[in-house]
């Protein structure tokens, strides 16, 4: 099938402008895909998988997180979790609009890789009139990589005292932690549009959207998909698997035994393809915007 990839940006509600990669098919769409990526990477990571599943009749949408990708205003900084949760919403609403004209009953899904599954869970939970479906890609719910006691300590006083924009190292530095293939190791760590550091109110951020979580009482209004890497150093997936069944008992849950934390760079990315696609054609559309 062919496809018309585009880069594209967009103006935030807060004048930020926002560098969107899309992939379309050339052809009636099937459903919209927006895929959020993790804390260190961005839309061209995933590349393969945009193209993979607008050959299937969808439109994919790989928006850089603000402050990430070729977004270099405020490079690794956020105000709040508000700020970025508005990011997601506004890029849903857009694909409202261009679905109602295109294809009214097609799906939309928001979709979070890594860190980006902590922001796509809680648009999911709190603005869940904008979708139909959230699927998690080796998600960032409960890492086994994060802060020490002793930096916890730091990072809670820097809050108390207003600190908001000292950067910070993200403990994500060996590519052996994303990918197991000596070629993409070698493209992580020559990737110059990779995210190295944050700020103190990034940290917050996450640290916010966490909480946000750990409130949820109630299952989540979508149906939901986890997708696991059996090969993840980063994530807990026993922890994640329980944590998504509480959310959604009903979760269909796949794990992909020999895959690296970064299933795009692992030689599972077919499969997961194949798995993504076909549970979003069972897909009712259940979402409120026109």
């Amino acid at each position: 099938m062919a496809l018309v990839s585009a880069d594209v940006w967009w103006t935030a509600s807060d004048g930020y402008p926002i560098h969107v990669h899309r992939v379309d098919p050339v052809g009636p769409i099937r459903g919209w895909i927006l895929l959020l990526h993790g804390i260190q990477s961005h839309a061209g990571w995933y590349q393969a998988t945009a193209n993979d599943l607008a050959r299937k009749g969808y439109s994919v949408w790989l928006p850089d997180r603000r402050g990430s990708g070729l977004n270099m205003a405020d490079r690794g900084h956020v105000a709040s979790w508000r700020r970025l949760l508005g990011d997601v919403c506004q890029l849903l609403y857009r694909a409202a609009a261009e679905r109602s004209q295109r294809a009214p009953q097609a799906p939309i899904v928001l979709g979070g890789i890594s860190w980006g599954g902590r922001l796509a869970t809680a648009v999911a939970a709190l603005r869940p009139q904008l979708l139909d479906g959230l699927t998690l890609l080796a998600p960032g719910l409960i890492p086994r990589i994060g802060p020490t006691p002793w930096q916890r300590v730091r990072l809670a006083l820097a809050r108390r005292l207003g600190i908001y924009q000292r950067y910070v190292p993200i403990p994500l530095g060996d590519p052996a932690l994303f990918s197991d293939d000596p070629k993409w190791q070698q493209f992580i760590r020559e990737d110059t549009r990779a995210l190295h550091d944050v700020t103190t109110g990034f940290l917050f951020a996450g640290e916010d959207l966490t909480r946000q979580l750990q409130r949820l009482r109630e299952p989540l209004h979508c149906p939901v998909q986890l997708l696991l890497a059996g090969h993840d150093p980063i994530i807990n997936n026993a922890a994640t698997r329980l944590l998504v069944q509480r959310w959604s008992p009903t979760a269909s849950i796949h794990e992909f035994p020999t895959s690296p934390h970064t299933l795009e760079f692992g030689p599972a990315q077919p499969a997961v393809v194949e798995t993504l696609a076909n549970w979003i054609q069972t897909l009712p559309r259940i979402s409120a915007l026109p």
